[in-house]
């Protein structure tokens, strides 16, 4: 299939306009990531944008704080709290229904934190999630800590699905002409005037209007860029293509130019201590050896929110952006990421003599670690090696599973 026998396809399904757009831009994304001419279909998204199939057919009408707040307190105290919590945390109906009473870690009078991201497995290993913790504070925080201490304890806050909810409202006359969705819009459309008067943080406001991102094949998560207004410092995004383990993928790329250049003044150099390769030869002729491979790499590291402003850069359509992750292209990223893989395998020049594997070598390159020695040591370090990376999060390479060989 070409570009534009894929355009001539997305033309003959009859589908909504916003159907196609989606199409279109997963086929694009696909032709582009596999090195292939999508020059079409990006001109086809472009008119089906000019044509407004980026704009859904309808939106959930915006819940008012007053309305949700007289209901809720109508209701059982399960679905009360639900409902409160939904509102604070401007959060899905889904999401809430996945919470249990026992991810609630601290409840008081004047805060609540909620551990949000302990019963879905695969969220907490994925780094480009926003922070796990949310916490809960001021108008409501007393009523939903009453609330809660009438919860059993490892009880779902609620079971009520997003239909039932939807199917309820839609039989209730208070309520009617709203949806489940109306919760997430209503809360975040009352937050936009504390936002403008400098009352809310906007790093909190993204996080709370956050989305998964639609794409295809070589899209970044909006967890890891998000728009912004222009920046003091100069950076140039582009994208790489290559090949790995037999298949194609894009990788994105962002050479921080300012900022390199003013680290280099103050006379910053990244020390990534890699020796020569005869340095490493030695380890072949131990009895074992093993490895770890970050999965995430760079993007496994958050930028802390009072520097994100010099990873700032421009689309080709004038739109500003800047990272919430660590990008390759940074002078100070390869040696931020050794020394995290240092610490992590536990090498003795990186961590206090109780946390350092004396009965191996440990080896690092950037993001990669590597033991060589005898068959048991080995093993037991790979083996503490990757309990450390379950307590802190930390993924590895599908290849990196197991121990990688012996003599």
């Amino acid at each position: 299939m070409t570009a534009d026998s894929a355009c001539l396809f997305v033309a003959a399904t009859g589908i909504r306009p916003q159907g196609q757009l989606a199409y279109t831009k997963a086929l694009s994304a696909s032709f582009g990531a596999m090195g292939f001419e999508n020059h079409p279909l990006r001109v086809l998204a472009k008119a089906l944008r000019g044509g407004g199939a980026a704009i859904p057919d309808s939106q959930a009408t915006p819940l008012e704080k007053e309305k949700l707040v007289s209901y809720a307190r109508l209701q059982q105290p399960s679905v009360h709290l639900a409902l409160l919590v939904a509102w604070k945390t401007a959060s899905r109906w889904a999401e809430v229904a996945d919470l249990s009473s026992a991810q609630f870690l601290l409840v008081t009078q004047k805060e609540v934190i909620v551990d949000w991201f302990q019963t879905p497995k695969g969220r907490t290993h994925d780094p480009f999630k926003a922070s796990r913790f949310a916490v809960i504070q001021g108008p409501l925080t007393t009523e939903i800590a009453m609330l809660f201490r009438k919860c059993a304890p490892f009880a779902p806050l609620t079971r009520l699905t997003t239909s039932a909810l939807d199917s309820l409202w839609g039989q209730s006359v208070q309520m009617q002409g709203y949806t489940a969705h109306s919760i997430k819009r209503g809360a975040v459309k009352h937050l936009l005037p504390l936002l403008t008067s400098g009352k809310l943080s906007p790093h909190l406001v993204d996080r709370l209007t956050k989305h998964e991102e639609e794409g295809g094949p070589g899209t970044l998560s909006r967890t890891t860029l998000r728009s912004t207004g222009p920046g003091p410092f100069a950076s140039v995004p582009f994208t790489v293509l290559e090949e790995k383990d037999g298949a194609l993928r894009q990788r994105f790329i962002l050479w921080t130019v300012d900022g390199n250049r003013a680290a280099h003044e103050r006379g910053y150099e990244a020390h990534v201590p890699l020796g020569h390769v005869s340095a490493y030869l030695g380890a072949s002729r131990e009895e074992c050896g093993s490895t770890r491979d970050f999965k995430t790499g760079f993007y496994a590291i958050e930028i802390p929110p009072e520097s994100r402003h010099l990873f700032r850069f421009a689309d080709s359509g004038g739109g500003w952006w800047e990272l919430l992750r660590l990008p390759m292209g940074h002078s100070c990223a390869p040696e931020i990421m050794h020394t995290l893989a240092a610490v992590a395998g536990g090498h003795a020049d990186y961590v206090l003599p109780q946390f350092a594997e004396r009965d191996v070598t440990v080896d690092i390159w950037v993001d990669n670690i590597r033991y060589a020695g005898k068959r048991s040591a080995v093993q037991l370090a790979t083996r503490r090696l990757d309990q450390t990376a379950a307590d802190c999060d930390l993924t590895w390479k599908p290849s990196d599973s197991q121990t990688a060989a012996t003599r």
